[in-house]
């Protein structure tokens, strides 16, 4: 669900850039988004790039404790797996981050830089704001697990 929404937000914003986006463009694209994260060039950018990885991080370790916590709670991303360990959701949900990142990356490069362009902040908000809801949601489900099975939650 989470991928689906950022690469229809990705299609409809980039779809009107003025580049012509190719394949072979995509590792360059994740050179300079890895260059901009760790150099702060374009900071609204950058700061974008490591909020999102951020958010990522925190739902991961969040997912993963509600799950160490509770046996009987069941991970319902099929990506990752009934009980993936934090290996697995690093491994695999990283990639899936800083996809996020490079669109934010491409889209900020898109811009002009002398006039505010807010809609290059909606794939990181949109990412956000998911896993924000996400981190809600696996408290809430451990939460009820535990009213159901009758024991104190930690």
């Amino acid at each position: 669900m989470r991928t689906t929404l950022l690469i229809i937000c990705t299609l409809v914003f980039t779809a009107t850039a003025t580049a012509k986006p190719n394949l072979l463009s995509v590792p360059r694209e994740v050179g300079r988004t890895a260059r901009n994260m760790t150099t702060f060039h374009d900071k609204a950018a950058a700061l974008e790039e490591w909020g999102n990885l951020g958010v990522t991080l925190a739902d991961f370790i969040v997912s993963e404790n509600v799950l160490r916590r509770d046996p009987a709670v069941q991970e319902v991303n099929p990506i990752f797996g009934r009980h993936p360990s934090m290996g697995r959701y690093i491994a695999i949900g990283t990639p899936f981050g800083m996809y996020g990142a490079v669109v934010t990356q491409y889209l900020h490069e898109q811009t002009d830089g002398t006039d505010k362009h807010y809609w290059t902040y909606l794939p990181a908000g949109v990412d956000g704001a998911i896993h924000g809801a996400a981190i809600a949601w696996n408290e809430h489900e451990f939460r009820v697990t535990c009213k159901q099975v009758g024991i104190v939650c930690q």
